[in-house]
Order: structure tokens, then sequence, then C-alpha cells
């Protein structure tokens, strides 16, 4: 399995993005070598997204792909510059054949659910904030659904939104088939009662 962690170009996303390392890297246990980690200098430079994630695809393996930063109705914003369509990103994640997890960690992050049609690949949407709205996680996205996964639940915002005004901010979306990566990650997606 590969993990690409895809940062704005903004430091506010830092701390967050590093949950996602340490939680891959330390608790999963997945290898650094797998884990390709994109921050603010990369895009300033002129390297193309979309070229890092074909050369992902084409190592054939399970891939998660993070994104935090600031997101459009229609795609990512990596920098004041630099855009990502989602028609551009599904467009080229059609070619991956392993199952897919997508953590869109941004405003509007279900905006990307409706693509996700084009995709052959199993997969998962894990979006911060509905396709319409802005969103804002005071409770730490990343640290709350991996505080599920670590208890092998389900990562339904149900279980760490206090406050239940607060819980049209965050969906849950699952797409396609079962996602399968093993014992080691089986967790991820399904509590061990759910799994078969």
């Amino acid at each position: 399995m590969n993990l690409l962690i895809v940062m704005h170009f903004k430091d506010e996303f830092l701390e967050t993005s590093h949950d996602v390392y340490d939680y891959f890297r330390r608790v999963l246990k997945l290898p650094e070598s797998q884990i390709y980690f994109y921050s603010q200098e990369t895009w300033t430079r002129g390297v193309s997204l979309i070229d890092r994630v074909n050369e992902l695809i084409a190592k054939n393996t399970p891939l998660v792909i993070y994104y935090g930063g600031h997101g459009l109705r229609n795609g990512w914003q990596l920098s004041s510059s630099v855009e990502v369509p989602y028609k551009t990103l599904v467009s080229t994640l059609r070619k991956q054949k392993k199952p897919l997890v997508i953590l869109n960690d941004c405003c509007y992050g279900m905006a990307l659910q409706p693509h996700l049609r084009e995709l052959q690949c199993d997969h998962l949407l894990l979006g911060l904030s509905p396709k319409n709205k802005e969103g804002y996680d005071d409770q730490g996205f990343v640290k709350s659904i991996t505080k599920c996964w670590k208890k092998h639940r389900l990562a339904d915002p149900k279980l760490w939104v206090l406050k239940k005004e607060k819980l049209s901010r965050f969906v849950l979306e699952k797409c396609g088939g079962r996602l399968r990566y093993g014992a080691a990650l089986d967790h991820l997606c399904y509590p061990k009662s759910r799994r078969r």
C-alpha cells in the first residue's frame, strides 16, 4: 500500500498532515518508503500533482490519498496559482485498479463524490464537509477519525461530534464495493464485528 499526503501551501494544515503521517507510520507501521509527503515548497517549484498520482498508480498497490488544504466546489487549491480540478484528478485515478481511500480534509469535501462514479476500483471517500458548504473541524478531523479506527469502529461522525448541530459539517460516504487491505488495515474501514 502507498500513502500520498498532499498539503496546502499554508502551514495551517501542517499539523493535521503530520497526524496522518504519524498514524500510518507509527500505528499501522507503514514503511516510510511507501509514504509520499508533499508540502508547500513542492507546488511552488512547479511539481505536478497529477504526475505524482500517476507515479503511484503505476506501482499497482492500494492507495490512500490525504488532502489537507483549501477546497473549492470543483477541486483543490494547492496554492494561490495552482488548482487541481476534481475532473482532472479522477480522470487520472481511473487507471487505479487496487482499492483507493481518499481523505478530503477541505471545504466542500464531498464535492468530489459525483466524480468518483468514473472509478474502476473499490473506493472510499471521507469528506470534511458537504459538497455545498465550507467546513471547519475544531476537534481535529484526522484525530477524530483515527480514534474511531483504533477502537475498530466505523469512522462515523456521530461517534465523535459532540454537539448535534455540528453534525451537518461532517459527512462519511461509502462508495463502490468493499475495501480489503488485509488484517493490518481492515479496521480502517470496518470494525471487527462486521468483517467477513
